[in-house]
Order: structure tokens, then sequence, then C-alpha cells
């Protein structure tokens, strides 16, 4: 598969307002059935167990003709599920997506965020920016903190993974924030940080593919998502332990993923960066 990337952000979300405006759904409306919006589309739909790790394809069957499928094996819940069929929707109409799926014949796709092939993330940004558009999303968010309960509320808002909502959040939030996603076995996979902390923070190393200490994995397993204080330099070693944050854990109970939510307590991080 190839890994140049093929088409920027500002195409992806203009191609996902487009579609949703042929199907006549303003952005402040939640998609509903997308399975019925799949089939009402024309392409054929199939939900069946895979014999591999993958959980959707889209399928090229000749004469504009699509397939979309479901990986049943991974019907973690059905706001991933969402997820998964429209980021092969994506697949389909973004045109430089559509012409290697003709060429191909088929694109089968990891769980959500999982891929690190160009492709996947942009049919993932297209699946969240059709399922929770800009506007909408960071109209909700204005009055909410980065905690557990409110990503609860943006999922089963728009019907959208906690991770899904997590990552959006912090692309559209203005707070100093950050998220850790972290797997059961006690390792970090990656770090993302909103704009404002990626701007105060740039002297801080990011998280990525490391070992947590024993501490820290011992604390995400006993804590049940409640919000604690914690000190940032837990995390982030280049910090002052002066400067205390909130930390909040969100298991996904699928795909080994544990989310570990960070404000700090002071915008101002420059002043305790040692």
């Amino acid at each position: 598969m190839r890994q140049i990337k093929l088409i920027n952000r500002i195409e992806i979300r203009n191609a996902a307002k487009a579609l949703r405006e042929d199907l006549g759904i303003d952005e402040d409306v939640p998609i509903k059935d997308i399975e019925d919006l799949i089939k009402n589309a024309g392409y054929s739909y199939l939900e069946c167990p895979f014999p591999d790790n993958n959980s959707g394809y889209s399928k090229y069957l000749g004469q504009e003709n699509y397939e979309i499928g479901f990986n049943l094996n991974h019907y973690f819940n059905n706001n991933f599920k969402r997820f998964t069929l429209a980021h092969e929707v994506g697949h389909v109409i973004m045109p430089a997506h559509n012409k290697i799926l003709k060429d191909s014949g088929e694109l089968r796709s990891m769980p959500e965020y999982k891929s690190d092939q160009s492709i996947e993330k942009e049919a993932d940004y297209f699946a969240i920016s059709f399922l929770a558009p800009e506007k909408t999303f960071k109209d909700k968010i204005q009055s909410m903190q980065f905690k557990k309960d409110s990503i609860e509320c943006l999922s089963s808002g728009f019907g959208i993974s906690l991770y899904a909502a997590t990552l959006r959040y912090l692309e559209l939030t203005e707070l100093v924030c950050s998220v850790i996603v972290c797997n059961e076995s006690g390792r970090v996979e990656y770090e993302q940080r909103s704009e404002t902390l990626n701007a105060a923070s740039s002297a801080i190393p990011f998280r990525y593919r490391e070992p947590l200490d024993g501490n820290l994995q011992n604390r995400i397993k006993s804590n049940s998502g409640s919000a604690i204080k914690v000190n940032l330099s837990d995390w982030y070693p280049g910090v002052s332990d002066e400067l205390g944050a909130t930390e909040t854990v969100i298991k996904l109970g699928y795909n080994q993923k544990v989310l570990v939510l960070l404000e700090p307590d002071d915008n101002e991080l420059e002043e305790y960066i040692i």
C-alpha cells in the first residue's frame, strides 16, 4: 500500500461536508443508521467474520458498483462499527482513494486509528469529519472539560467511539491538554496533544513506544475512570514537580487500548519546563 499523502485535511473535510449536503443532512444533525445510508447509496453491504485482523473493507465490483463489509469479529460496540463503515465510505467517495480502490479491487482496513498508512489515516479523518462535523463539535466542547464524562457525552451524541471522540476533542479544543494512548501490557503507544499544548511544550519530547514505569502501570490499572490530581511530571519528566494536572483514565475494552487524559492546572506551561 502506498505511504504517500493523497489528499489534505481541507479536501477531506470538504468531501465529508459535500456528502452530507448530497444526503440532505445538516452539519448539526447526527448521522443515524449508516447501514441504511450505504444501502440507499446503491452499495452492497455485508457483515461476516473475517479470517484476518481487519475491521472492514471496501470492494470495487465493476461498472461503478461497490461493496462495503464489516468484520463481525470486531463488533466491539455500535459506535466503533459506525466509524468503520464511515471510513469505508470515505475510500469509495474520495476521488484519490476511489482510483486506488478501482486499481486494486479492494481495500481492507485496520481498526480505527491503528494504521500508519496515509490512505488509512485519511479515511479515518473522513470518518470523523463526516460523523462529527468540525463546527458542531467545536460548539459542543466550548463548555466541556477534558474528562471522561465529557468524552462519553460526545461519544453518545455523535455516535462515535470514545477513542474517536477523544482525538476529535484534542484536534478542536482551545484547552491545554493531551492524551497518552497505552496498551494493557503497560506500554505507551503514542501521544497526541492539543494545538495549544503543542505550542507551549515543544521542548518536551513526545511519549512514543516506550514502557511505562511500574507506578504508572499500577495507577492506570486501578483507576476506574475517576478524575484524579497528579503531578504532570509523572508523565513528562521535563516538567517541574510544582505543576499539577487532572488525569482521567478511559479503558476502551477492545484493542487493548487505554486512554490517559491529561489537563495541566496552569496553561502557562513554559514557566514549569526544567
